[in-house]
């Protein structure tokens, strides 16, 4: 827009300029013919010089009446004493930047020399280009900053529908609002909303077929592990050991179930329930659990008071048990495990062992990922975790070696405290 204005402001002033001279030439004439018949009327023979206007004032044209010996006979009161050195040719003379207009009678005894002001012209045509320009000066910033709120107002929804789309999760696929949308934005609107409804669909057959499946082995399964343990009595030597082996499996078969079932419950969404939960408690039952059921040497370090984070309780307990039962399972034998909370919400537990190499570490996150896949285990258990953790708006952090001996295995779990009373009728 600003060149196009310039190149119309160049073009006007190429007009002005022609129009112009064209028009101040022909005031030149037209004067210098109505002041040549009164001035050849007055003149006699033998006449002084006079002035015919004798009182000064401001003129941009001034006058000579001469003879053919270029003798000044009559001048304006702005006009030369001697006579201005210019041709007494009819026509339009050019001298140091005034132009001058010269008309003679029929014999060429007297002639009228008219003279432009210098710079007359010039000052004409720029006071033209000034005030053809000051309005650019405004309305080229002006333009600019009513462009930029038009696209910025235009874009409003753009950024409204992108801010709605990153705020979407596995968790939360329900349809974008269409009427914040321009008429040009309203198909792409509905095509997202399709997608996330293909894609809720989707995630919701995966969520209920695995916990479909898993609760549907708990029964069978331990109806076998039932009578499993009523063969045994009846079993002796080499059949007995393939009963215990069956045994083990179906355990692992179980225990494959309750980690399916909790990836299950995670996946829904149940720590989205976000409400004050007393961490410290948790920990203590959970700690005291291990203790007796699996005769773990546990050193649990934390403050007194209460530590209030924002979570669901069943939630919170699952991801801590999954933790606990890793950091037990592949801790070194007779190994102490150890806890340390701190009333800022930070849960780090730490065990000895042999340390996870920095590639595997990224897989260990991922579902059924392991670093040595003969290991037992189900490998979902540290994905359970940071699901949790996630939708309790946490984040999950692990160091591999942790001590300085170059050992051992460290998970650090930062939850988001609250006060105990936040979001309790």
């Amino acid at each position: 827009m600003l060149v196009l204005w310039i190149a119309v402001v160049v073009l006007v002033a190429w007009v002005v300029r022609h129009e112009t001279n064209e028009i101040f030439d022909s005031g030149l004439k037209e004067t210098a013919q109505r002041i040549l018949p009164l001035a050849d009327a007055q003149l006699s023979p033998g006449h002084k010089t006079i002035f015919l206007d004798p009182v000064p004032h401001d003129e941009y044209l001034s006058y000579q009446v001469v003879n053919a010996k270029k003798e000044v006979l009559l001048r304006s009161h702005n006009a030369p004493e001697n006579a201005y050195d210019v041709p007494l040719d009819a026509g339009l003379h050019e001298r140091g930047g005034q132009v001058f207009c010269v008309e003679g009678n029929a014999e060429n005894s007297l002639f009228v020399v008219i003279a432009e002001s210098a710079g007359h012209r010039t000052s004409t045509i720029k006071d033209t280009l000034i005030f053809l320009t000051l309005p650019l000066i405004v309305l080229i910033p002006f333009t600019g900053v009513l462009v930029w709120w038009s696209v910025r107002r235009a874009q409003e929804s753009i950024f409204s529908l992108g801010a709605e789309l990153t705020a979407r999760s596995s968790h939360d696929l329900h349809p974008v609002n269409n009427n914040i949308l321009p008429r040009e934005l309203i198909s792409l609107g509905e095509a997202i909303n399709s997608l996330l409804y293909r894609l809720q669909i989707a995630l919701e057959s995966e969520r209920n077929f695995s916990a479909n499946s898993a609760h549907e082995l708990r029964t069978p399964i331990a109806a076998a592990l039932a009578q499993l343990d009523v063969l045994k009595t009846d079993l002796h030597g080499d059949s007995l050991s393939r009963a215990e082996e069956a045994k083990l499996m179906l355990k692992k078969l179980e225990n494959m179930t309750v980690k399916l079932l909790q990836l299950a419950r995670a996946e829904s969404g149940v720590a989205l329930n976000l409400i004050p939960v007393e961490l410290n408690g948790i920990m203590k039952m959970l700690v005291r659990e291990f203790e007796i059921r699996k005769a773990s040497r546990i050193n649990f370090e934390c403050d007194e008071s209460e530590v209030w984070i924002k979570g669901d309780v069943d939630a919170v307990g699952i991801a801590i048990q999954n933790l606990l039962e890793n950091a037990m399972k592949y801790a070194t034998p007779n190994s102490m495990v150890e806890i340390l909370l701190s009333s800022n919400g930070v849960l780090e537990i730490q065990n000895d062992c042999d340390p996870v190499p920095s590639d595997k570490i990224g897989l260990i996150r991922q579902r059924f990922g392991r670093v040595d896949a003969s290991q037992s285990g189900s490998g979902i258990g540290l994905s359970i975790v940071e699901t949790i953790v996630s939708q309790c708006n946490g984040s999950l952090q692990i160091k591999s070696p942790c001590y300085t001996n170059h050992r051992g295995f460290s998970v650090t779990v930062c939850f988001e405290t609250t006060n105990k009373d936040v979001g309790l009728c």
